[in-house]
């Protein structure tokens, strides 16, 4: 052992190494500096290098044989030049290596490793060097635990087992580099920074990978920037606090966060990139957005959560793989959801403060988009068919709610779609169908439902019903397939009528609401009614733009002395009984007239006020 006194400094300056035998030990009162190789020789032993007030510098830590080190520098810095080899062996390397002091730099001047564990306690920074860019890494056999007021990781950390950072302040992870710096762990991986919770600590990386092979990682602090974050075989946990969560390159359509699990915490906003098969998001601060866009090509599990004001919800899974959503809310903010192929959808809601009451001047929507090949299925959305009581899945949306499929049809359940606005479905190649097998309604919104398919907008055989304040339908770009019908049923403004029942264009095809055909185009409807549903004889209709409201119906006008004129010959009548709908109020008559009394009649309203006046004389 060598020892100086209380105020002495020990300086070993040579071309030769100092080699400490078992249970051999440096002390000083000020520094130490070992300007050549420090060598621990003789097995199972341990020796300390301490200074009570000063610095201690070694210009490199090696063993022959297996040999602990402790070193202190309570008052002031250990620098280490580098340690053992990077060789594969332990020869020249140390076991487990113990720092405390005020400070501590590895500046890593070579590929160095520990055999044993590295555990790193400063009450100032600790900062792991590349060399100067060098690109320089340390192996650590064992575990490594490293705990400062900062904490920077530029150089290379290469650990067996699991690696703990914990930071009064901030942690770094490659920003002092040129070089890439990494840290490698064969175990789970900690990073705590702000560990005093005063707001004043984040974690941050530039270019540098940290991966667990075998592991989970866990990141906390006020605000956490991720660059490369790799658990592949586990989960990624990240607590964002105030400071949010972001990428160091957002946008760069590659993962920041690549794992089996992620699970995403922060009062701020949190936008990144990932990988995943399961991907859980929350915040609870004003103005903290939920934005992940998932580059990962396999099937994908989210949920996401906002409850703070103006806090949207958007993922993007570019992805073919299927992707399921649920329990997915904004309190108040809106939702929009992105698969390059099947999307399920157990459950979306987009409120306004908690609510979904269709208010413009904060209005919030729902949207859901499939750009690939695959159906967008939408889960059951209340077991009791009321809105204000609670929903248990499904869509719903505060004013508008919006889902289009590329390449595929829209399946909906039981009350399925709920909103407090508008409704457009579109289905540019495919159908909008009722999966639900019962009657239960499909969609409800408090304004119009637009419904736009190549193949079917619902079918006689399971008809696609609606409680809405107006429905229109469409062929997808005028272009639907040869067939195209429509099976749909419900209320429309409250009424079973077909007054806010509409196609918006040429109709492609039969429109059936409440199993009465109430449009078409011309050719169609001419081999429908003669197809034993109609007979031949007309009838004349008076004020007809108040009956039959859709324009496509197949009539036309003719000139009638006898009765107003013009009037409307509806060419086909049904031979079991017809309906007329949307009567002027005045006239006090009922919605649904049997017209089949009249077929060798001209009709009007004359008529038929002339005829209950006699019937109620000889009454």
């Amino acid at each position: 052992s060598i020892e100086t006194g209380p105020e002495g400094n020990l300086d070993l300056d040579g071309d030769t190494a100092l080699t400490l035998a078992t249970g051999a030990d440096l002390t000083a009162g000020g520094d130490i500096t070992v300007n050549d190789n420090l060598l621990l020789d003789n097995p199972n032993g341990d020796s300390t290098v301490t200074s009570e007030d000063g610095d201690i510098t070694l210009q490199n830590v090696a063993a022959v044989e297996i040999r602990n080190l402790t070193v202190t520098a309570a008052e002031g810095t250990v620098t280490i030049g580098s340690l053992g080899s990077a060789d594969g062996d332990d020869t020249n390397d140390a076991n487990n290596l113990t720092i405390t002091a005020a400070n501590v730099l590895l500046d890593n001047t070579a590929n160095g490793r520990i055999e044993g564990n590295l555990t790193i306690t400063a009450t100032g920074d600790v900062d792991n060097n590349d060399n100067g860019g060098g690109g320089t890494e340390l192996n650590v056999d064992g575990a490594a635990s490293i705990a400062g007021n900062n904490v920077d990781l530029d150089g290379g950390l290469v650990v067996t087992g699991s690696v703990t950072v914990t930071a009064l302040q901030d942690i770094g992870i490659g920003l002092g580099t040129v070089a890439q710096g990494n840290v490698t762990s064969g175990g789970n991986v900690s990073l705590t920074a702000d560990l005093d919770l005063d707001g004043d600590g984040g974690v941050e990386m530039n270019s540098a990978d940290l991966v667990s092979t075998a592991g989970n990682i866990t990141i906390t602090g006020q605000g956490v920037v991720v660059d490369d974050v790799d658990a592949t075989a586990g989960t990624i946990t990240i607590e964002g606090l105030a400071g949010g969560i972001a990428a160091q390159t957002p946008g760069d359509v590659v993962a920041d966060l690549a794992a089996i699990n992620i699970d995403l915490d922060a009062t701020g906003p949190i936008n990144v990139e990932t990988d995943a098969s399961d991907i859980n998001a929350a915040t609870d601060g004003v103005a903290g957005s939920i934005i992940i866009n998932n580059v990962g090509a396999g099937p994908i599990v989210f949920a996401g959560t906002t409850t703070g004001e103006d806090a949207d919800i958007t993922l993007a899974h570019t992805g073919a793989g299927l992707l399921t959503v649920n329990d997915t809310k904004a309190s108040s903010g809106d939702v929009a959801i992105a698969g390059g192929g099947a999307i399920q959808v157990n459950r979306i809601d987009a409120e306004d403060g908690g609510a979904t009451n269709g208010i413009t001047d904060d209005a919030q929507t729902v949207r859901v988009t499939s750009t690939g090949a695959g159906d967008i299925t939408i889960a059951e959305g209340d077991v009791d068919a009321d809105p204000t009581n609670g929903r248990t899945g499904g869509i719903s949306a505060d004013f508008a709610l919006t889902v289009l499929n590329a390449d595929g049809d829209i399946d909906l359940n039981s009350e399925s779609i709920f909103s407090a606005g508008s409704v457009d479905l579109d289905s540019t190649t495919g159908s909008i169908s009722d999966i639900s097998g019962g009657d239960r309604v499909n969609i409800r919104a408090l304004g119009s439902a637009t419904l736009i398919a190549d193949d079917e907008v619902g079918n006689l055989t399971d008809i696609l019903e609606v409680n809405v304040g107006e429905l229109l339908v469409s062929a997808n770009s005028g272009d639907a397939d040869s067939g195209f019908a429509t099976g749909l049923g419900g209320l429309a403004d409250g009424s079973i009528g077909p007054r806010y029942v509409n196609f918006i264009g040429d109709a492609p095809g039969l429109l059936v609401w409440n199993g009465d055909v109430i449009g078409g185009p011309p050719a169609e409807l001419q081999l429908w009614l003669r197809a034993g549903n109609f007979d031949s004889q007309g009838v004349m209709l008076d004020n007809t733009s108040q009956v039959f409201r859709n324009p496509f119906f197949y009539h036309k006008a003719v000139m009638l002395s006898d009765y107003r004129a013009p009037t409307t010959v509806l060419e086909y009548i049904s031979a079991s009984g017809g309906k007329i709908f949307g009567l002027p109020r005045h006239l006090a008559l009922s919605n649904n007239i049997d017209i089949l009394q009249y077929t060798d009649d001209p009709y009007s309203w004359d008529l038929e006020i002339r005829r209950r006046r006699d019937k109620s004389r000889r009454d």
